[in-house]
């Protein structure tokens, strides 16, 4: 299963383990 890694986009995928989805714009973006 695919997930995103640091500084990738999770609006279509989840974020890998430990990361949070951050609400930026235009998309939001995985970090720590």
């Amino acid at each position: 299963e695919w997930c995103a890694e640091e500084g990738e986009s999770c609006e279509v995928y989840p974020c890998c383990d430990g990361l949070i989805c951050y609400p930026t714009f235009p998309e939001p973006i995985c970090g720590v």
